[in-house]
């Protein structure tokens, strides 16, 4: 963002609009947008994921606002941040599923009213309305019940079996063959590219990048050609890829997708190596689905022990302790934890 006396120009967000669009800025170029979002929202998706790459966003964005009054300006974000609070526009708040909406969003989803009778009846016996709260997740169980596959009680597990799914693992009992290469080459080369997306903060990268970082990196124990063909059939027929702007970009689709790789990743990581992405809001999500259906004790004795913790760390704490499978108790425990270190930070 560009600044004029120490504040961010009116015109910055307007350029980061049109780089985007991989358009020259212009002087030109910059009056025709700004004319023309005059007529048209402009909206924003994703605060949360690029301010930390760009801490004067928001900056930018009040900017523009206040010099652009007639200008409809739409932001979205995952949480609800204290930045949100401070940009001085009206929230709006999505709340998770009632029951009812839940079980006439199966009912519309699932192709026969015996699948659906049968997740709802699923629902009910297991509990399920916090996992299934948003129509993300109570897609894939859908999905899943129509495949013969059992739905799983925790939000990563249902992001498990979607790749479990799509990746050809229930094939097999009906004799079809999608792919050429093991599911678990297939997941390896997802993984590992979710991993350097994230890394980047990233959600969507160019194929000959996203090839290049996978054949550079050797962890992955596969041959050029076989990382290639997995990186390929990732797109089709497994459909966890998607292509986008003529097929040059790649994205796992829906973020929160990305953030399931990512979380498998930290499920085989040392605690100590989790210090440098504990304070990025980017990682908060994979870190809360990591907390879904892994022990959190051995991060928070790895600060306490070594005397780590930083306060930039609290957000994404919280987040794995209310995604922990532990008792009230025992979270509110943790929670006073981080209240004694967050007056005492050890720094």
């Amino acid at each position: 963002m560009t600044k004029e006396k120490g504040k961010v120009s009116p015109d910055s967000l307007v350029k980061a609009v049109l780089y985007a669009r991989k358009i020259t800025p212009t002087a030109k170029h910059v009056e025709e947008a700004r004319e023309k979002l005059e007529k048209v929202p402009l909206v924003l998706d994703g605060l949360d994921e690029v301010i930390t790459h760009v801490p004067d966003i928001i900056d930018g964005i009040k900017s523009f606002k206040l010099a652009n009054p007639c200008s409809q300006v739409i932001v979205s974000s995952r949480d609800n941040y204290d930045y949100v609070k401070d940009m001085g526009f009206t929230s709006i708040c999505l709340m998770p599923f009632t029951e009812t909406q839940l079980f006439e969003f199966v009912t519309n989803v699932c192709t026969s009213k015996n699948v659906a009778n049968k997740v709802v009846n699923l629902i009910k016996s297991n509990d399920l309305f916090e996992v299934l709260s948003n129509p993300l997740l109570a897609t894939i169980a859908c999905a899943l019940a129509e495949h013969g596959v059992r739905v799983p009680s925790k939000e990563s597990k249902l992001y498990e079996k979607r790749f479990l799914l799509l990746t050809g693992e229930y094939d097999h009992y009906k004799n079809i063959i999608r792919q050429k290469n093991l599911k678990e080459n297939l997941q390896g080369v997802a993984i590992l590219l979710a991993w350097k997306m994230h890394e980047k903060g990233l959600r969507q990268v160019e194929f000959d990048e996203a090839l290049s970082w996978l054949l550079k990196d050797r962890s992955i124990g596969l041959e050029p050609h076989a990382v290639q063909s997995c990186l390929s059939e990732l797109i089709c027929p497994c459909n966890i890829l998607i292509q986008i702007n003529s097929g040059n970009i790649l994205t796992f689709g829906h973020f929160r997708f990305q953030e399931s790789l990512v979380a498998m990743r930290l499920s085989r990581t040392q605690a100590n190596d989790f210090e440098t992405l504990l304070e990025l809001p980017f990682w908060k999500g994979a870190f809360g689905l990591y907390a879904d259906s892994n022990d959190i004790h051995p991060i928070f004795h790895y600060l306490s022990g070594v005397d780590r913790y930083n306060c930039d760390y609290e957000n994404t704490l919280k987040e794995m302790i209310s995604r922990a499978d532990i008792g009230r108790v025992e979270k509110e425990g943790l929670l006073d934890l981080l209240d004694m270190w967050a007056k005492e930070p050890i720094l």
